[in-house]
C-alpha cells in the first residue's frame, strides 16, 4: 500500500494560497497618485514662473519706455519751410525757454505726453519769431531735440533805430533769422510809430494788416514794390505794385480780401480800357475812386 505524500500536498497548498493577483494594486495606485501630484506641482511652478517672468518683462518694458521718452536735457534745431536760414539762432535762449516750460509741466518731460501746440504758444509769448514746434525726437539718453519752425518775414519796417518784421500771418517780430525782405513799409509821418516817453511805440494793428495785405496781393500774382503810411493818418495804407505807377489806398478797418478783390477789378478795368490813374482809393466797399 503506497504511502501518503502529505508533505507535498501541504507545500503545494501553501504555495497556491500565498499567491494573490491583486496584492500589488494598492502600491501601484499610490505610486500613480504621487506622480500626478508631482506633475501638478511642476505645472504650477511653471505657470508661476511664466507669470513672474511676464510681469518682469512688462515692468522692464515700461521702465525702458519711460527712460527712452524722458527729457532731462534739451537741444533745438532751427527749421524753415521754404527759405534758407542765414542768421544762426540763439539756441541757448530757446533751450532755456523749453526747459522752463518742462519745469512748470513735469509730465511734459515725457515726449509721449508732450503737447506741441501748447509748447508753441508758450514760446511765442517770449519769442514771437517762433511759428511752431514741429517735432520732439530722441537725441540720446535723456536728451530731446526740438525742431522749431521760425517765421519768415515779408515786410520790414524801420522805426527809429529798430527794425520790425511782419510775416504772412501779420505777426510782428524783431529777431529775424532770414534774409531781410525787399518790401519796406515806408512811414511818412510816424503814423504807425507813436512816441511815448521818448520811445517809439509801434502800432501792431497796422503791421498785422500790412502782412495779411501783402500775402493776399501775392496770392493774386501781383508783386508788391512797397507799402507806405500816408501823412496825417493812422487808418490807411498805400500799396504800389511793380511795373505799375498807381498807388492803391486801403483801410485797415475794412476786409483785406474785399479790398484786394476791388484792386484786382480796378487793374483789369484799366488794362482793358487803357486808362491810368495815379491813385485808386479802395476804402469804401464796392466803390473805387480814381485820381
Amino acid at each position: 500500500m503506497p504511502k501518503r505524500r502529505t508533505s507535498d500536498k501541504y507545500v503545494r497548498s501553501k504555495t497556491l494560497s500565498s499567491y494573490s493577483p491583486g496584492s500589488n494594486e494598492g502600491g501601484d495606485r499610490e505610486s500613480e497618485k504621487s506622480e500626478r501630484r508631482r506633475v501638478r506641482r511642476v505645472n504650477a511652478l511653471q505657470k508661476r514662473a511664466i507669470t513672474v517672468l511676464g510681469v518682469l518683462a512688462i515692468l522692464v518694458l515700461f521702465i525702458g519706455t519711460l527712460i527712452f521718452n524722458f527729457t532731462s536735457n534739451v537741444t533745438i534745431n532751427a527749421v524753415s519751410a521754404s527759405s534758407d536760414i542765414v542768421n544762426a539762432p540763439d539756441k541757448e535762449k530757446y533751450e532755456k525757454l523749453i526747459d522752463s516750460y518742462l519745469g512748470s509741466r513735469p509730465s511734459s518731460r515725457l515726449r509721449l505726453s508732450l503737447d506741441l501746440a501748447d509748447l508753441s504758444n508758450f514760446l511765442q509769448n517770449d519769442a514771437p519769431e517762433v511759428k511752431y514746434v514741429k517735432r520732439a525726437s530722441f537725441n540720446g539718453l535723456g536728451v530731446t531735440n526740438y525742431d522749431i519752425v521760425f517765421r519768415e518775414p515779408i515786410i520790414r519796417w524801420q522805426v527809429g533805430d529798430k527794425t520790425y518784421y511782419v510775416d504772412s500771418e501779420g505777426v510782428t517780430f524783431q529777431n529775424n533769422l532770414f534774409a531781410s525782405p525787399q518790401i519796406e513799409l515806408r512811414d511818412a509821418s510816424l503814423a504807425g510809430g507813436l512816441i511815448s516817453d521818448g520811445e517809439v511805440k509801434i502800432s501792431r494793428r497796422i503791421l498785422e494788416f500790412s502782412g495779411r495785405l501783402v500775402s493776399s496781393v501775392h496770392d493774386q500774382n501781383y508783386q508788391v514794390e512797397y507799402l507806405s503810411l500816408p501823412a496825417d493818418t493812422t487808418r490807411q495804407i498805400a500799396l504800389k505794385t511793380t511795373n505799375r505807377p498807381t498807388e492803391f489806398i486801403f483801410s485797415i478797418d475794412q476786409s483785406v480780401a474785399q479790398q484786394v478783390d476791388a484792386m484786382k477789378q480796378a487793374i483789369t478795368y484799366m488794362d482793358e480800357t487803357g486808362q491810368g490813374a495815379t491813385t485808386i482809393d479802395l476804402r469804401v466797399p464796392n466803390r473805387a475812386y480814381y485820381k
